[in-house]
């Protein structure tokens, strides 16, 4: 009997807390009870992209990523900084959200429809290309870093309007200049 007992209050406890949880979630929150678990108290990245529009929303926060950030900043843009390790979105000049852009919601809360461009410095093709067709059935414009050749014709097709081929125009242009200089 206790056992039953138990299930029926676990039962009815499960159901309020799915019915309330956003409620729930944010007396918790108030309480300070996520500290533990590494969870923000301040509320920074929750609506990272709450009321923007013509915004830039960069995603990934690797070498070429934080310099992205850092460039658009300084040039007066105001940018959405996503990645999932949150030490990579420390000390960014930017709005900034912790999340994984496979998920549907994150692009959402970025409000990824209302930017003007949606940059990804990931070096994932799958995640790339899942990017690249959500942006293009809303008619954003998305840049892609074509970190290998091999990928640049399934970014194509996947509809990316601007291709970041950093390797390939480096070589381009040291090409070009050796061939003004006369060597080539």
């Amino acid at each position: 009997s206790v056992i039953g007992l138990v299930g029926l209050v676990t039962i009815g406890v499960s159901a309020y807390m799915i019915l309330y949880n956003h409620e729930l979630y944010a007396r918790v929150r108030a309480w300070g009870l996520l500290r533990p678990f590494g969870a923000r108290q301040d509320g920074d990245g929750e609506d990272a992209g709450v009321g923007l529009r013509d915004h830039i929303v960069v995603v990934g926060m690797n070498s070429l990523g934080r310099r992205l950030v850092r460039a658009l900043a300084d040039a007066g843009e105001t940018v959405v900084a996503i990645d999932v390790d949150p030490a990579k979105l420390e000390g960014l000049p930017a709005r900034t959200m912790l999340g994984n852009v496979e998920y549907m919601t994150v692009l959402q809360d970025a409000e990824f429809r209302r930017a003007r461009l949606v940059v990804t410095a990931l070096q994932i093709e799958d995640t790339n290309r899942l990017l690249a067709f959500r942006c293009r059935s809303v008619g954003v414009p998305c840049a892609v870093h074509a970190f290998d050749q091999s990928v640049v014709d399934d970014l194509e097709r996947a509809g990316v309007t601007y291709m970041m081929m950093s390797k390939n125009e480096g070589i381009r242009r040291v090409a070009g200049e050796l061939a003004r200089a006369g060597v080539l």
